[in-house]
């Protein structure tokens, strides 16, 4: 009838045989659960509270103990009326989980392998909302279509779409990242495995931020969308994380930087990212912007054209690209090193003979808008530039060294 101090309300039928059968149905009081469980010591370490109630059927089937035991068997089936709503504390951040079970959920037992008893457990759809206090990060989901077993692991796997939002987000890495009114959307499926956890996620828009804060550049309105799926594989291990992405549409109206505005659309691909637990990653990307609007103080610099090849890590990223304008391609070669830390970057630009006509090959003609009244009409340039740009200074310049050589040049 009830169990430990009013733990479950159960009706059982018990016929015993050469077996011992059980049907029944009941309650089960998560809170005064977890409360009989810890003078027991079996409360989780991280695990703060527990609620809700479980509204259960079941029905198994339990060996003889005074025959050779057998795996036991059995079907619980926790009806969509049961709510579970637990609190986790891990370094210093509480997180609350609530649950339910739109369609139920069951859970089955029956006989594994080498007299192990395995349990399956399916679900059509389970609902969730999350808080964490110490980013202020809530979010709520839909799981769909999960199965399980947990004995051999073969399958496991769920559906799981997921929206998280964020007032404020701030990411403890090398140099300190804040995002303000961030948000994430996640079309997911999930499979567990012996050695970890690999999730697919669908195309679609990934995370959108009002602002992104790094130093004194900041990202306003930055939105980040998987054109094709993006794979994230989890080690159990050692807690390595690989993420590989084909195609990311990263969305920047406006970068503000000391003296220069920059707005693009970029695209990143062949995305390949490794992080290891101990904060390190290493990683490689290709990446390209078609259309690089620049402005400085004194207004509009001529749309530039970008890609480049990088491989980064914690400390730093190098890159090998090519710069160009819309309409003619690329005009520059470029090789770069960027120091996260210090914010600095230094590099090596330079050209190809550049050739010039009044005709079709004006200086201003290699770009969509040309805000000077100069241009060069005639003649061939040639350009090499060794660059550096101290980013973490009190009012960062570019500085440059650059050689060139002018052939035949004329204009107004």
């Amino acid at each position: 009838d009830h169990l430990g101090g009013g733990v479950a309300t159960l009706a059982l039928s018990i016929a015993k045989g050469e077996q011992i059968n059980i049907e029944g149905s009941g309650q089960v009081d998560l809170h005064r659960l977890l409360r009989f469980l810890a003078p027991l010591e079996l409360q989780p370490g991280t695990l703060s509270s527990l609620q809700g109630q479980l509204s259960l059927d079941l029905s198994a089937v339990l060996p003889d103990l005074l025959a050779a035991p057998l795996p036991l068997a059995g079907r619980i089936f926790l009806h969509e009326d049961s709510e579970i709503e637990l609190a986790t504390t891990a370094s210093g951040t509480l997180a609350t989980v609530a649950m339910g079970f739109t369609d139920g959920l069951g859970l089955t037992l029956e006989p594994g392998p080498d007299q192990q008893t395995r349990m399956i457990a399916s679900a059509a759809t389970a609902s969730f909302t999350l808080q964490e206090d110490t980013h202020k990060l809530s979010g709520a989901g839909i799981m769909r279509d999960f199965e399980c077993d947990f004995l051999t692991l073969e399958p496991c796997q769920l559906h799981m779409r997921t929206e998280l939002e964020a007032p404020e987000l701030n990411l403890d890495t090398t140099t300190p990242i804040r995002l303000l009114q961030a948000s994430a959307q996640l079309d997911t499926h999930i499979d567990i495995r012996e050695q970890g956890l690999e999730i697919k996620v669908s195309p679609g828009e990934l995370l959108r931020a009002a602002k992104v804060q790094r130093l004194n550049t900041s990202l306003s309105d930055t939105a980040i969308t998987a054109e094709r799926p993006v794979e994230l594989y989890y080690r159990i291990s050692d807690g390595q994380i690989k993420v590989q992405a084909q195609r990311l549409a990263v969305l920047l109206p406006r970068v503000s930087a000391p003296g220069l505005n920059i707005a693009t659309r970029a695209l990143v691909e062949e995305l390949a990212l490794t992080l290891e637990p101990t904060n390190r990653f290493t990683g490689s990307s290709r990446v390209s912007a078609p259309g690089i609007n620049l402005q400085r103080p004194a207004g509009w610099l001529p749309a530039l054209a970008f890609r480049a090849d990088l491989e980064f890590d914690e400390r730093a990223i190098d890159l090998s690209a090519g710069l160009g304008s819309i309409k003619q391609g690329e005009l520059f070669s470029m090789s770069a090193h960027y120091l996260v830390d210090a914010a600095e970057l230094t590099g090596r630009l330079r050209s190809n003979n550049i050739n010039f006509n009044a005709t079709d090959k004006r200086l201003s003609g290699y770009f969509a808008t040309w805000p000077y009244d100069w241009d060069i009409l005639k003649g061939e340039i040639a350009l090499s530039s060794n660059f550096v740009w101290p980013g973490n200074a009190q009012e960062p310049t570019l500085g440059a060294r650059i050689r060139s050589d002018w052939r035949g040049v004329s204009g107004y």
